[in-house]
């Protein structure tokens, strides 16, 4: 086996395990949750509410405090709502976007995030693209986009909870906005592997 291809196998294995490690650590309870949680399909990470009433099944929260649309599946099929990792990757070199994170704090200190990204927990997103535009700059570091900005992009986790943030925003007039249906998995996997 020559020297190149050995370690091209060692750095899959070894970013294998590098993801393997953060959801089986991220899986553990949290002592700091206040409210009920169960862990999301896939790698095992959870999906907090503070609504203790809330069920989950198959990883997924009934709760209205959890998802506030019971329709995102109606927009699920719209390709102009995605960007794809190719695309994602060169508009954040030419560095046009506004690329927003969705997930919670403590999820991109478990996990990570995307370089450039800012954080915006979907529970806030339908506040912050109310803002006025200075309280916008001051809260996130960067000014807040125009409505008919074709630059801001959602990411989370796996697609889910950014779908959602796409419906916010465009139910706030960002009738543009999409979102990184891959997320942060999809992101880490090809990172890796590249």
């Amino acid at each position: 086996m020559s020297s190149h291809r050995r370690t091209t196998m060692v750095s899959h294995v070894l970013g294998c395990l590098l993801i393997l490690s953060v959801a089986v650590a991220y899986s553990q309870e949290n002592p700091h949750d206040k409210g009920n949680t169960d862990t999301d399909a896939g790698i095992g990470l959870p999906i907090t509410t503070t609504d203790t009433n809330a069920e989950f099944v198959d990883g997924q929260c009934s709760s209205d405090s959890c998802n506030n649309f019971d329709d995102v599946d109606d927009i699920l099929d719209n390709s102009d709502l995605e960007v794809p990792y190719d695309k994602l990757k060169l508009l954040l070199r030419s560095g046009e976007i506004l690329l927003i994170d969705v997930r919670e704090p403590e999820e991109l200190v478990a996990i990570g995030r995307i370089d450039g990204s800012i954080n915006i927990p979907l529970g806030d997103v339908a506040d912050a693209f109310s803002l006025p535009d200075a309280d916008f700059l001051n809260n996130y570091g960067v000014d807040k986009p125009s409505r008919d900005s074709n630059d801001i992009v959602f990411y989370c986790r796996t697609g889910r909870r950014s779908l959602i943030a796409v419906k916010t925003a465009r139910r706030k007039g960002y009738s543009k906005a999409r979102h990184y249906p891959g997320g942060i998995v999809e992101w880490l996997e090809k990172e890796m592997t590249s």
